[in-house]
C-alpha cells in the first residue's frame, strides 16, 4: 500500500496478517496518519538514482501517475469484440506493462513466522501466559520499612500480560462455555478479590442448574475439555480427585496455566466477594495482603495441600488484625449485614428469647446478654439455599458490598484517624500473630472480631459466612507455622529488612523441624541410629 503522509512524503506499507478490508484499513489508520516530522529520528528516504529509460519503456509506477477511476455512468459498448477500456485491476496494469510496487521487506523483529499465520476462520488464540515471577529486587539498605514495602509492592503487582490473559478468558472462553453448558461463568479467587499479584493464576466457576452431584460436575468439566480442544486453545486436565473437581486449562503457547474451572463452587464465589468488599474499604489493605502472601510463600507456609495456610486463612488473619488494632480500619462482619439478613437475625433472636420466656417477643434491638447466644456466622440466618437448583443462580449476598453503604453504617470508619504507614501496620500484624497467646489453642471470629480459648491445641479460624474452620491443622503443624510469625515479629522488632524476613525457607517448617529433631536425636543417642550388624548365626 502506498500512502501519502501529512508532510508530502510517500510511504510504502506491507499489510501482514490482515484477513479483510476492515483489518487493512485499521492497519493503515493506525500506522500512517501521523506526520513524518513527528516520528522521532525519522528522516525521509533519499530519492532513488535516476537511470536512463528506453524511449518506449513504460513510466515507473508513482501514485501521481495512477489512472483515475472512471466516473459513474453506463459502461461503453464494446466494438469489434474488444474489451471495455475502463477496466482496472492488476491484470490491466500487467497488460500495460505497469508493475505493482513490491512491498518493503519486513524488519527482522517484525517478521511473522509461517506458523503464526491463520486462516480467516481460525478461532482466536489465547495470549501467551506470563512467565513465573523471579525474586523481588532488594531495596537499598538505608530505606525505611515503609519504603522497602512500597518497593516490594511495585514488584508484586499483576503484570499487563496477566490482565490480557484474564480479558481473553472473559471475552473468548466465557461466551462459548455459557452457550454450550447453559450456565453462567464467574471469576473468583485472587484475580477478583483485590489481592491478585504477580504470578497468580485465574480461577473461574460455572454455575449450572440441576447439577448437584459430583459425577455431574465431572461430566460438565469433560464438556469444557472438548470445547477447549476443539477450538485448539490448548489442552485440559480434569482433576477428579480434588476436593472440588477442576479442569486445568493449559495454553498451547509454552504450556502455561490459562485458568482453572470448577462447577457450582458457590462458597468460593461468595468468599471472594466478601474479601473484595473488605479490601475496597482502604487501599492499604490490598497492599498488606500481597506483602503477607509473598512472605508466606517464601517461607513455605502458604500451601494448604501441604497442610499449611490457605490464602483465605491469611487474609482472614489480616482482617482480624485490622478490626482489632488501636484504630480499626475494618468493621466487624456483623456490622455490614444486609437489611434482609439483619431482619432474619432479629427474628432468630426473638424466637430464642421467646423460648426462654415461653412467649415470642418482638425485638428491635438484640440485648447484649442474648447477643452471645446467637450463631456467629451469616449463613445461620438464611433460609434459602446457596444456589437455586432450578434457576442456577446464587442467592443474594448476605452483606453490604458498596463502600459508601458500609461507611454510612459504620461512621467510626469515616471518622477514623488511622494514618499509620505500611511499615507500622505490617509490624503490628506480625506482633499480634507472633504473640505466644496464639501458639496454643485459640478460636478467632472475623464475624464479630472476637477470640476465645479452645481445647484443640491449634488455631481455629472461623469463616464469617459459614462459621466453619477454614484451615484445620495438627498441633505440630500449627506450632511450626506460628514459629514463622514469631520469627518475623522478632526480626522486625530488631530493625531487620523485609527482604531478610522473606528469605526463602529450606522447606515447609514441619519438615525442617522434623529433620532438626532427628539430628538432635542422633547427637544424643548415636547408637539408636547405627544399624546393628547381623550375627554369624544369622
Amino acid at each position: 500500500f502506498v500512502v501519502r503522509l501529512a508532510d508530502g512524503a510517500w510511504l510504502n506499507l506491507a499489510a501482514r496478517n490482515c484477513t479483510g478490508p476492515a483489518m487493512v484499513t485499521a492497519s493503515i489508520n493506525h500506522d500512517v496518519f501521523v506526520p513524518l516530522s513527528q516520528i522521532a529520528g525519522a528522516k525521509p528516504p533519499p530519492p532513488p538514482p535516476q537511470t536512463p529509460r528506453p524511449p518506449h519503456a513504460p513510466k515507473p509506477f508513482h501514485p501521481a501517475n495512477r489512472q483515475q477511476p472512471a466516473r459513474p455512468g453506463p459502461p461503453p459498448h464494446p466494438a469489434n469484440g474488444s474489451q471495455s477500456s475502463h477496466r482496472t485491476g492488476s491484470s490491466h496494469r500487467a497488460k500495460r506493462g505497469r508493475p505493482s510496487p513490491p512491498p518493503p521487506p519486513p524488519a527482522e523483529s517484525e517478521a511473522s513466522e509461517p506458523s503464526q499465520l491463520r486462516p480467516p476462520d481460525a478461532p482466536p488464540q489465547p495470549p501467551q501466559p506470563p512467565p513465573p515471577p523471579g525474586p523481588a529486587p532488594a531495596p537499598p539498605p538505608d530505606r525505611t520499612l515503609t519504603e522497602q514495602l512500597e518497593s516490594f509492592e511495585a514488584f508484586l503487582q499483576p503484570t499487563p500480560e496477566q490482565f490480557a490473559q484474564k480479558d481473553w478468558v472473559v471475552s473468548t472462553m466465557k461466551p462459548l462455555f455459557e452457550k454450550h453448558t447453559g450456565g453462567t461463568f464467574n471469576m473468583f479467587g485472587s484475580c477478583e478479590n483485590g489481592f491478585w499479584m504477580n504470578g497468580s493464576d485465574v480461577d473461574a466457576c460455572l454455575m449450572i442448574r440441576k447439577c448437584t452431584q459430583r459425577q455431574s460436575w465431572v461430566t460438565k468439566l469433560k464438556l469444557v475439555q472438548c470445547l477447549v480442544e476443539s477450538e485448539k486453545w490448548g489442552r485440559v486436565e480434569v482433576v477428579r480427585s480434588a476436593r472440588v473437581p477442576v479442569a486445568k486449562v493449559f495454553s498451547n503457547q509454552g504450556g502455561g496455566d490459562l485458568c482453572d474451572i470448577s462447577i457450582n463452587n458457590v462458597a468460593a464465589v461468595a468468599n471472594t466477594r466478601f474479601v473484595r468488599t473488605f479490601a475496597d474499604v482502604d487501599p492499604r489493605i490490598s497492599t498488606m495482603g500481597r506483602l503477607i502472601k509473598h512472605w508466606a510463600s517464601r517461607r513455605c507456609i502458604n500451601n494448604r495441600s501441604e497442610g499449611t495456610l490457605s490464602t483465605y486463612t491469611l487474609i482472614l488473619k489480616l482482617f482480624y488484625y485490622l478490626q482489632t488494632c488501636q484504630k480499626p480500619l475494618l468493621p466487624r462482619a456483623v456490622d455490614i449485614l444486609s437489611e434482609d439478613t439483619e431482619r432474619a437475625r432479629l427474628l432468630y433472636a426473638a424466637e430464642l428469647a421467646g423460648q426462654a420466656s415461653g412467649n415470642k417477643i418482638p425485638l428491635e434491638r438484640i440485648p447484649p446478654d442474648l447477643e452471645s447466644q446467637l450463631p456467629r456466622c451469616m449463613d445461620a440466618y438464611l433460609a434459602a439455599p446457596e444456589l437455586d437448583d432450578d434457576l442456577g443462580v446464587m442467592r443474594p449476598l448476605p452483606f453490604l458490598t458498596e463502600r459508601e453503604e458500609i461507611v454510612a453504617r459504620c461512621p467510626n470508619l469515616a471518622d477514623s484517624s488511622n494514618a499509620e504507614d505500611l511499615g507500622s501496620l505490617i509490624q503490628g500484624f506480625f506482633k499480634l500473630w507472633g504473640d505466644e497467646e496464639f501458639a496454643g489453642s485459640r478460636t478467632v471470629y472475623v464475624y464479630d472480631a472476637t477470640r476465645e480459648a479452645n481445647d484443640h491445641g491449634v488455631l481455629v479460624m472461623c469463616c464469617p459466612l459459614t462459621g466453619k474452620n477454614v484451615n484445620p491443622f495438627t498441633p505440630t503443624t500449627w506450632r511450626a507455622i506460628h514459629s514463622e510469625f514469631a520469627r518475623a515479629a522478632d526480626m522486625l522488632a530488631n530493625g531487620r529488612r523485609f527482604a531478610e524476613i522473606c528469605e526463602p525457607a529450606e522447606g515447609p517448617p514441619m519438615r525442617v523441624h522434623a529433620e532438626c529433631e532427628s539430628e538432635v536425636e542422633k547427637a544424643i543417642n548415636p547408637a539408636s541410629s547405627t544399624p546393628t550388624k547381623p550375627s554369624q548365626a544369622d
